[in-house]
């Protein structure tokens, strides 16, 4: 803040999703500036400044979010909300009550301009890719070439068990088993083609859960929502749960199909949870090693206690493949459900669970169902409510010191709680997370036709779609249960998995079926996911994935070295999977 009229022409420097804003009094009386993010739903404005009579003063503004503003003067008041862009140079005046204006001095930046340019080159290089490897395949074309040269043969396997993480062995019957390419496949016994539109999906997602993890340029579209809403940042975490669902299915049916025991399938998948759970423990202490403020819960830790839950209820409810049968009549509509109605009732048995004690749950000085923020919330009256029973439960079981002690909620709402968005009784939810992702792999174990699968799946996007309108009443803030990525919320649960529905079908339908696009490299990357999460971790913040010092007034540095550190891993996926190295878990 300044009190000379002069420093918008220049002198005050302006960072990153800043604007300089210079507010002149023209008025006889004192006037009362308060002001607050237009993200804070609830929250009461707060002191921004005072202005004498004729003077003025610049201040440096957000402009990730509109600013609410009020100006009180003479006993009178007036509120009106402003929106600025970055490194915009913007006066206010101040006339009177109704008499404020608002005027551009010097024009915004265009902050999207690097990101556009960057996903053109993507979109070109994928497209030339693509066209390359199909003109290499091409009989006329290949006589011509070394062998060496040209892609690897479409290579069908019989009885390869499924990878539930991680990919690198993502196996299942398809409805079209017709090779990729005109070439004849080599052929390993029975024919049972890869599915390559699960390894897609989880490499789309892993490679979008590394670009934001990496900075994501540090555009507020690729951070998480202060609360409630939905980002891109938001939606990689459930979809990798629910692609994980899709496996999870697929192998305990493979494991099932060569007669393994259910107590042995149940005990794999015991061990891999445990071993998500320690890896993500040891991930956590990378940034603090102190026992005694060391993070307990964090993404592998939720991934690995939902991937029990339902790992184990399939496990041992499972029907097996030799049992399912297309049933006659209106039945065959929903086989699939039929087939894991025992499943079904269980899970929804902790949905409701779930959400009855959400919103019916009393916690001490906190309104009766309370889902909020805290901080600024509520007008300020639930400042130690932050995430209602769902925190308090973390706090309990965890201890505040060992949860994530700033939220994404922090600079909004002010909030003075520890909360963690990836705490215990999130896990439920999660859970149903993961169930959905197994309907969709019950899915491709029931019907054979890609029509019918298609067809389901887009019945299931439409329908997750529907109840997640209901349950939000059509608003970002006062439904009934808010889409809320840090309490992992129902109607947040359904809406990414109506997504996710929806992205595979598209991806299932232009790789697997119509073979328009091979996948790659977010193939590749899909059958690495779990070595190439910890490996992002743990290359954080070091050369040559991370430099400083950078630009830190525009985006376009951190985009491109965000960019280069996603792109370097997926080079690294690549090489990996040229070289048939596949590391799961």
């Amino acid at each position: 803040m300044a009190d000379d009229p002069t420093m918008c022409d220049g002198s005050m420097t302006m960072m990153l999703d800043q604007a300089c804003l210079l507010l002149h009094n023209a008025m006889e009386y004192n006037v009362h500036v308060f002001n607050v993010s237009s993200e804070c739903h609830g929250c009461l404005p707060q002191k921004m400044l005072d202005l004498s009579p004729g003077r003025s003063k610049s201040v440096i503004v957000s402009t990730v979010y509109s600013m609410v503003m009020n100006f009180s003067f003479n006993g009178r008041s007036y509120q009106d909300t402003y929106s600025f862009g970055q490194h915009g140079k913007y006066k206010l005046d101040i006339f009177g009550p109704r008499n404020i204006t608002l005027t551009e001095l010097s024009p915004a930046d265009y902050v999207y301009a690097p990101l556009w340019i960057l996903l053109g080159i993507i979109f070109l290089a994928v497209v030339l890719t693509s066209i390359t490897l199909r003109v290499l395949r091409l009989e006329r074309v290949a006589r011509y070439l070394p062998q060496s040269l040209l892609p690897p043969p479409n290579v069908l396997i019989r009885n390869a068990e499924e990878e539930d993480l991680g990919g690198g062995g993502s196996r299942q019957r398809s409805g079209d088993s017709s090779p990729l390419v005109p070439t004849p496949p080599i052929v390993i016994e029975k024919t049972k083609e890869r599915t390559a539109s699960l390894d897609v999906f989880r490499g789309i997602t892993i490679t979008l859960m590394m670009f934001v993890n990496y900075g994501g340029g540090k555009y507020s579209i690729f951070e998480h929502s202060a609360w409630n809403g939905l980002t891109f940042a938001d939606v990689v975490f459930p979809w990798f749960a629910w692609i994980m669902g899709v496996s999870l299915a697929l192998s305990v049916q493979s494991q099932l199909r060569n007669s393994i025991s259910r107590k042995k399938v149940f005990v794999k998948i015991l061990l891999r949870s445990l071993l998500l759970i320690a890896l993500g423990i040891v991930l956590n202490s990378f940034k603090n090693n102190d026992i005694n403020r060391l993070r307990i819960p964090g993404v592998l830790q939720r991934l690995g206690l939902a991937f029990l839950i339902v790992g184990a209820l399939e496990a041992f409810l499972m029907t097996p493949q030799n049992l399912i049968t297309i049933l006659q009549g209106r039945a065959q509509l929903v086989s699939d459900v039929i087939y894991g109605w025992k499943q079904w009732i269980l899970m929804m048995c902790i949905v409701l669970v779930h959400t009855f004690v959400v919103l019916f749950a009393k916690v001490e000085g906190c309104p009766r169902g309370y889902m909020g923020p805290g901080g600024l919330d509520l007008q300020g009256k639930a400042v130690n409510c932050t995430g209602g029973i769902t925190g308090l439960i973390d706090r309990a079981v965890f201890g505040s010191k060992h949860i994530y002690q700033h939220p994404t909620s922090y600079h909004v709402y002010h909030t003075a709680v520890p909360f963690d968005p990836e705490g215990l009784f999130g896990t439920l939810t999660t859970a149903f997370n993961v169930f959905l992702g197994v309907c969709a792999g019950r899915i491709m174990m029931v019907y054979s036709s890609s029509l019918q699968r298609n067809v389901r799946w887009l019945a299931f996007s439409v329908l997750c779609a529907g109840v997640t309108f209901v349950l939000i009443s059509f608003s970002k803030d006062e439904g009934v249960i808010p889409i809320n990525k840090n309490l992992w919320s129902l109607s947040f649960v359904l809406s990414t998995s109506s997504m996710a529905f929806a992205l595979f079908t598209i991806l299932y339908t232009n790789i697997d079926e119509k073979k328009y696009w091979s996948g790659s490299p977010f193939r590749q990357v899909g059958r690495n996911a779990i070595f190439l999460y910890i490996g992002h971790i743990v290359t954080k913040n070091t050369f040559p994935w991370n430099w400083s010092p950078i630009d830190h007034t525009t985006h376009a540095q951190a985009l491109w070295m965000n960019a280069w550190s996603t792109i370097l891993w997926v080079i690294v996926a690549v090489i990996m999977d040229c070289c048939n190295i596949f590391i799961t878990i």
